[in-house]
Protein backbone atom coordinates (compact mmCIF):
# COMPACT_ATOMS: atom_id res chain seq x y z
CA UNK A 1 0.00 0.00 0.00
CA UNK A 2 1.48 3.11 -0.89
CA UNK A 3 2.29 5.70 1.88
CA UNK A 4 0.93 8.63 2.61
CA UNK A 5 2.32 12.05 1.03
CA UNK A 6 2.92 13.14 4.72
CA UNK A 7 4.15 9.71 5.16
CA UNK A 8 6.62 9.27 2.43
CA UNK A 9 10.04 10.66 2.60
CA UNK A 10 10.94 12.89 0.05
CA UNK A 11 13.40 11.27 -2.70
CA UNK A 12 15.13 12.30 -5.99
CA UNK A 13 13.64 10.78 -8.41
CA UNK A 14 15.64 10.38 -12.05
CA UNK A 15 12.52 9.77 -15.27
CA UNK A 16 13.36 9.38 -18.61
CA UNK A 17 10.80 10.09 -21.27
CA UNK A 18 7.93 11.30 -19.19
CA UNK A 19 6.23 13.03 -21.95
CA UNK A 20 5.29 10.03 -23.38
CA UNK A 21 2.02 8.59 -22.38
CA UNK A 22 2.34 6.11 -19.60
CA UNK A 23 4.95 9.02 -18.13
CA UNK A 24 3.10 11.98 -17.87
CA UNK A 25 0.89 10.20 -15.93
CA UNK A 26 3.39 9.06 -13.97
CA UNK A 27 5.22 12.21 -13.07
CA UNK A 28 1.64 13.32 -12.05
CA UNK A 29 1.59 11.20 -9.53
CA UNK A 30 4.92 11.32 -8.16
CA UNK A 31 4.57 14.96 -8.41
CA UNK A 32 1.63 14.64 -5.47
CA UNK A 33 3.42 13.14 -3.20
CA UNK A 34 6.06 15.92 -3.85
CA UNK A 35 9.66 13.80 -4.72
CA UNK A 36 12.31 15.83 -5.96
CA UNK A 37 11.74 15.20 -9.37
CA UNK A 38 14.17 15.36 -12.62
CA UNK A 39 13.06 14.62 -16.71
CA UNK A 40 15.41 13.89 -19.38
CA UNK A 41 13.40 14.04 -22.45
CA UNK A 42 14.35 14.49 -26.18
CA UNK A 43 11.44 16.77 -26.49
CA UNK A 44 11.52 19.82 -24.64
CA UNK A 45 9.10 20.72 -21.86
CA UNK A 46 8.28 23.09 -19.69
CA UNK A 47 8.10 22.79 -15.44
CA UNK A 48 4.21 23.79 -16.20
CA UNK A 49 4.14 21.00 -18.67
CA UNK A 50 5.34 18.37 -17.12
CA UNK A 51 5.25 19.31 -13.12
CA UNK A 52 8.93 18.41 -12.80
CA UNK A 53 12.31 20.03 -13.78
CA UNK A 54 12.99 18.86 -17.52
CA UNK A 55 16.27 18.66 -19.27
CA UNK A 56 16.34 18.29 -23.08
CA UNK A 57 18.69 15.55 -23.82
CA UNK A 58 19.07 12.41 -26.12
CA UNK A 59 20.12 9.33 -24.25
CA UNK A 60 22.51 8.96 -27.17
CA UNK A 61 24.48 11.57 -25.91
CA UNK A 62 26.53 9.55 -23.61
CA UNK A 63 28.75 12.89 -21.99
CA UNK A 64 25.75 15.08 -21.52
CA UNK A 65 23.79 11.79 -20.14
CA UNK A 66 26.90 11.11 -17.66
CA UNK A 67 26.91 14.69 -16.55
CA UNK A 68 23.33 15.43 -16.11
CA UNK A 69 22.75 12.21 -13.66
CA UNK A 70 25.91 12.69 -12.11
CA UNK A 71 24.72 16.28 -11.15
CA UNK A 72 21.16 15.57 -9.94
CA UNK A 73 22.68 12.04 -8.10
CA UNK A 74 19.62 10.47 -8.01
CA UNK A 75 17.90 7.88 -5.41
CA UNK A 76 15.93 6.44 -7.95
CA UNK A 77 15.22 6.48 -11.37
CA UNK A 78 12.48 5.35 -13.40
CA UNK A 79 13.68 4.47 -16.96
CA UNK A 80 10.51 5.23 -19.50
CA UNK A 81 11.97 7.01 -22.49
CA UNK A 82 11.88 4.79 -26.02
CA UNK A 83 11.25 4.89 -29.44
CA UNK A 84 7.99 4.09 -30.42
CA UNK A 85 6.77 5.45 -32.96
CA UNK A 86 6.59 5.64 -36.02
CA UNK A 87 6.75 1.70 -37.30
CA UNK A 88 10.13 0.69 -38.62
CA UNK A 89 11.06 -2.59 -40.26
CA UNK A 90 14.76 -1.20 -39.43
CA UNK A 91 16.34 -2.19 -35.56
CA UNK A 92 18.61 0.73 -36.52
CA UNK A 93 15.42 3.11 -36.13
CA UNK A 94 15.07 1.78 -32.40
CA UNK A 95 18.79 1.79 -31.33
CA UNK A 96 17.66 4.38 -28.66
CA UNK A 97 15.80 1.51 -27.05
CA UNK A 98 18.96 -0.28 -26.04
CA UNK A 99 22.02 1.86 -26.73
CA UNK A 100 20.42 4.89 -25.38
CA UNK A 101 19.23 2.45 -22.51
CA UNK A 102 22.68 1.04 -22.31
CA UNK A 103 23.88 4.38 -21.74
CA UNK A 104 22.33 5.11 -18.84
CA UNK A 105 23.35 2.10 -17.27
CA UNK A 106 26.89 2.83 -17.75
CA UNK A 107 25.93 6.34 -16.20
CA UNK A 108 24.17 4.93 -13.31
CA UNK A 109 27.03 2.70 -12.37
CA UNK A 110 28.66 5.88 -11.27
CA UNK A 111 25.96 6.89 -8.92
CA UNK A 112 26.81 6.59 -5.09
CA UNK A 113 23.88 7.16 -3.87
CA UNK A 114 21.45 5.44 -5.96
CA UNK A 115 19.14 3.10 -4.27
CA UNK A 116 17.35 1.19 -7.17
CA UNK A 117 16.08 1.74 -11.09
CA UNK A 118 13.16 0.39 -12.53
CA UNK A 119 13.25 -0.41 -16.43
CA UNK A 120 10.22 0.04 -18.27
CA UNK A 121 10.26 -2.67 -21.02
CA UNK A 122 7.42 -4.10 -23.19
CA UNK A 123 5.60 -7.39 -22.93
CA UNK A 124 6.05 -7.13 -27.01
CA UNK A 125 9.31 -9.06 -26.30
CA UNK A 126 7.34 -12.26 -25.88
CA UNK A 127 4.58 -12.24 -29.31
CA UNK A 128 1.19 -13.11 -28.41
CA UNK A 129 0.18 -16.86 -28.36
CA UNK A 130 3.94 -17.65 -26.99
CA UNK A 131 4.72 -18.76 -23.64
CA UNK A 132 5.91 -16.65 -21.01
CA UNK A 133 6.53 -19.43 -18.14
CA UNK A 134 10.85 -18.38 -18.99
CA UNK A 135 10.60 -14.44 -18.86
CA UNK A 136 13.92 -14.11 -21.06
CA UNK A 137 13.37 -16.86 -23.18
CA UNK A 138 12.75 -14.07 -25.90
CA UNK A 139 10.28 -14.43 -29.19
CA UNK A 140 10.00 -10.76 -29.95
CA UNK A 141 6.64 -9.63 -31.43
CA UNK A 142 8.35 -7.34 -34.22
CA UNK A 143 11.13 -5.13 -34.33
CA UNK A 144 10.01 -3.22 -31.65
CA UNK A 145 10.02 -5.63 -29.70
CA UNK A 146 13.63 -6.94 -31.19
CA UNK A 147 14.74 -3.72 -29.42
CA UNK A 148 13.63 -4.33 -26.18
CA UNK A 149 14.79 -7.75 -26.42
CA UNK A 150 18.64 -6.05 -26.58
CA UNK A 151 17.69 -3.73 -24.44
CA UNK A 152 16.77 -6.40 -21.51
CA UNK A 153 19.86 -8.30 -22.01
CA UNK A 154 22.08 -5.23 -21.85
CA UNK A 155 20.57 -4.15 -18.82
CA UNK A 156 21.30 -7.69 -17.32
CA UNK A 157 25.04 -7.39 -18.72
CA UNK A 158 25.92 -3.84 -17.47
CA UNK A 159 23.91 -2.97 -14.12
CA UNK A 160 26.08 -2.76 -11.15
CA UNK A 161 22.92 -1.60 -8.92
CA UNK A 162 19.71 -2.75 -7.91
CA UNK A 163 17.54 -2.98 -10.50
CA UNK A 164 13.77 -4.17 -11.59
CA UNK A 165 12.39 -4.60 -15.05
CA UNK A 166 8.64 -4.16 -15.33
CA UNK A 167 6.60 -5.09 -18.49
CA UNK A 168 3.42 -2.67 -19.20
CA UNK A 169 0.82 -4.91 -21.46
CA UNK A 170 -1.79 -3.32 -23.00
CA UNK A 171 -2.09 -0.12 -21.06
CA UNK A 172 -5.02 2.08 -22.18
CA UNK A 173 -6.43 5.21 -20.68
CA UNK A 174 -7.44 8.88 -21.77
CA UNK A 175 -4.61 10.48 -23.97
CA UNK A 176 -3.64 7.22 -25.45
CA UNK A 177 -4.23 8.10 -29.21
CA UNK A 178 -3.85 4.49 -30.96
CA UNK A 179 -6.72 3.70 -29.32
CA UNK A 180 -8.78 6.94 -29.50
CA UNK A 181 -8.42 7.04 -33.10
CA UNK A 182 -8.92 2.82 -33.57
CA UNK A 183 -10.98 0.98 -31.54
CA UNK A 184 -12.27 2.98 -29.26
CA UNK A 185 -13.47 5.38 -32.70
CA UNK A 186 -15.27 2.27 -33.99
CA UNK A 187 -16.78 1.40 -30.76
CA UNK A 188 -18.33 4.81 -30.18
CA UNK A 189 -19.49 5.17 -33.55
CA UNK A 190 -21.22 1.55 -33.14
CA UNK A 191 -19.60 -0.12 -35.75
CA UNK A 192 -17.76 -2.85 -34.02
CA UNK A 193 -18.78 -6.93 -34.45
CA UNK A 194 -17.58 -9.06 -32.07
CA UNK A 195 -17.38 -13.14 -33.29
CA UNK A 196 -19.43 -15.42 -31.64
CA UNK A 197 -16.69 -17.89 -31.44
CA UNK A 198 -13.63 -15.82 -30.10
CA UNK A 199 -13.21 -16.40 -26.56
CA UNK A 200 -9.60 -14.33 -26.52
CA UNK A 201 -8.03 -13.84 -23.04
CA UNK A 202 -5.58 -11.16 -23.08
CA UNK A 203 -4.20 -8.99 -20.24
CA UNK A 204 -5.27 -4.75 -20.58
CA UNK A 205 -3.77 -2.24 -18.02
CA UNK A 206 -5.82 0.62 -17.23
CA UNK A 207 -3.11 3.43 -17.15
CA UNK A 208 -3.41 5.01 -13.71
CA UNK A 209 -3.43 1.51 -12.33
CA UNK A 210 0.02 0.54 -14.24
CA UNK A 211 1.21 4.24 -13.08
CA UNK A 212 0.20 2.77 -9.71
CA UNK A 213 2.58 -0.64 -9.71
CA UNK A 214 5.02 1.51 -10.66
CA UNK A 215 5.60 3.74 -8.61
CA UNK A 216 4.97 0.91 -5.75
CA UNK A 217 8.27 -0.40 -7.13
CA UNK A 218 9.89 2.37 -7.25
CA UNK A 219 9.21 3.62 -3.72
CA UNK A 220 8.44 0.99 -1.93
CA UNK A 221 11.73 -1.23 -2.73
CA UNK A 222 12.15 -4.36 -1.77
CA UNK A 223 15.07 -7.06 -2.41
CA UNK A 224 12.56 -9.41 -3.50
CA UNK A 225 12.86 -7.29 -6.67
CA UNK A 226 16.24 -7.38 -7.86
CA UNK A 227 17.01 -8.39 -10.83
CA UNK A 228 13.29 -9.95 -11.59
CA UNK A 229 10.41 -9.30 -14.22
CA UNK A 230 7.18 -8.35 -13.17
CA UNK A 231 4.33 -7.69 -16.00
CA UNK A 232 2.50 -4.69 -15.06
CA UNK A 233 -1.38 -4.31 -15.84
CA UNK A 234 -4.62 -5.45 -14.57
CA UNK A 235 -6.20 -8.83 -14.51
CA UNK A 236 -6.17 -11.68 -17.39
CA UNK A 237 -10.01 -11.08 -18.80
CA UNK A 238 -11.92 -12.09 -21.78
CA UNK A 239 -11.47 -9.63 -24.75
CA UNK A 240 -14.78 -9.74 -25.14
CA UNK A 241 -15.46 -8.25 -21.62
CA UNK A 242 -12.78 -4.82 -21.41
CA UNK A 243 -15.02 -4.14 -25.38
CA UNK A 244 -18.57 -4.72 -24.09
CA UNK A 245 -17.60 -1.93 -21.05
CA UNK A 246 -17.10 0.40 -23.63
CA UNK A 247 -19.76 -0.70 -26.06
CA UNK A 248 -21.90 -0.05 -22.91
CA UNK A 249 -20.14 2.87 -21.56
CA UNK A 250 -20.52 4.41 -25.07
CA UNK A 251 -24.26 3.92 -25.22
CA UNK A 252 -24.55 0.88 -27.19
CA UNK A 253 -25.61 -1.71 -25.06
CA UNK A 254 -23.42 -5.13 -25.29
CA UNK A 255 -21.40 -6.02 -28.31
CA UNK A 256 -23.05 -7.02 -31.50
CA UNK A 257 -22.27 -10.82 -32.61
CA UNK A 258 -21.64 -12.12 -35.82
CA UNK A 259 -20.77 -15.32 -37.05
CA UNK A 260 -16.61 -15.96 -37.02
CA UNK A 261 -16.69 -16.77 -41.06
CA UNK A 262 -18.07 -13.70 -41.59
CA UNK A 263 -15.92 -12.01 -39.70
CA UNK A 264 -13.09 -13.85 -42.13
CA UNK A 265 -14.61 -12.41 -44.90
CA UNK A 266 -14.78 -8.35 -44.13
CA UNK A 267 -10.89 -9.08 -42.65
CA UNK A 268 -9.99 -9.96 -46.26
CA UNK A 269 -12.27 -7.21 -47.83
CA UNK A 270 -10.47 -4.81 -44.93
CA UNK A 271 -7.09 -6.36 -46.64
CA UNK A 272 -7.81 -5.62 -50.41
CA UNK A 273 -9.39 -1.90 -49.26
CA UNK A 274 -6.07 -1.19 -47.70
CA UNK A 275 -3.89 -2.24 -50.89
CA UNK A 276 -6.33 0.45 -52.34
CA UNK A 277 -5.50 3.24 -50.00
CA UNK A 278 -8.74 3.05 -48.55
CA UNK A 279 -8.81 3.22 -44.62
CA UNK A 280 -10.97 0.76 -43.01
CA UNK A 281 -11.69 -0.66 -39.80
CA UNK A 282 -11.14 -4.51 -40.09
CA UNK A 283 -8.21 -6.40 -41.77
CA UNK A 284 -6.51 -9.61 -41.26
CA UNK A 285 -3.85 -8.56 -39.03
CA UNK A 286 -6.57 -7.26 -36.66
CA UNK A 287 -8.55 -10.38 -36.96
CA UNK A 288 -5.67 -12.46 -35.53
CA UNK A 289 -5.12 -9.71 -32.93
CA UNK A 290 -8.81 -10.21 -31.72
CA UNK A 291 -8.63 -14.02 -31.85
CA UNK A 292 -5.26 -14.57 -30.48
CA UNK A 293 -4.90 -15.07 -26.40
CA UNK A 294 -1.85 -13.21 -24.57
CA UNK A 295 -1.67 -13.85 -20.93
CA UNK A 296 0.95 -12.96 -18.33
CA UNK A 297 1.84 -13.73 -15.19
CA UNK A 298 0.36 -11.16 -13.59
CA UNK A 299 -0.24 -12.40 -9.93
CA UNK A 300 3.32 -12.59 -9.82
CA UNK A 301 2.96 -8.58 -9.88
CA UNK A 302 -0.40 -8.80 -7.65
CA UNK A 303 1.22 -10.60 -4.88
CA UNK A 304 4.05 -8.05 -5.03
CA UNK A 305 2.70 -5.10 -4.97
CA UNK A 306 -1.38 -5.45 -5.42
CA UNK A 307 -3.99 -4.70 -7.70
CA UNK A 308 -4.14 -0.65 -8.89
CA UNK A 309 -7.30 0.86 -7.50
CA UNK A 310 -9.34 1.25 -9.97
CA UNK A 311 -11.91 -1.50 -11.14
CA UNK A 312 -12.50 -2.11 -14.56
CA UNK A 313 -16.18 -0.41 -14.39
CA UNK A 314 -14.57 3.09 -12.80
CA UNK A 315 -11.93 2.92 -15.00
CA UNK A 316 -14.04 2.70 -18.18
CA UNK A 317 -16.38 5.40 -17.12
CA UNK A 318 -13.59 7.47 -16.19
CA UNK A 319 -11.85 7.10 -19.48
CA UNK A 320 -15.02 7.57 -21.53
CA UNK A 321 -16.34 11.13 -19.63
CA UNK A 322 -12.78 12.25 -20.61
CA UNK A 323 -13.37 11.69 -23.90
CA UNK A 324 -16.50 13.26 -24.32
CA UNK A 325 -15.49 16.04 -22.62
CA UNK A 326 -12.54 16.88 -24.88
CA UNK A 327 -14.98 16.49 -28.26
CA UNK A 328 -17.41 18.83 -26.29
CA UNK A 329 -14.41 21.16 -26.07
CA UNK A 330 -13.05 20.85 -29.22
CA UNK A 331 -16.71 21.33 -31.06
CA UNK A 332 -16.80 24.71 -29.40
Amino acid sequence: MLLSQHEMVKMRILLTGASGFIGGYLLEKLAELNHDLLNLDIAEKSVEECKARSVQISLMDRVALQKTVQEFNPEIVIHLAAHTNPPSERLSDYKVNYQGTENLVFALNNVVGLKNVVFISTQHVIAPGMSHAEPRVYKPLGVYGESKVLMEELIYKNAKFNFVVLRPTNVWGYGNLILETGIWSTLRKGRYFHSKSANCIRNFGYVENVVWQISEFATNWKDSYKSEIFYVGDENINQYEWLNAFSKAFGHGNLRMIPNVLLIAISKLGDLLEVMKVRFPLNSARYKNMITNNQVPIEKTFAAVGRGPFPLDVAVEKTVKLLAMRAINHDR
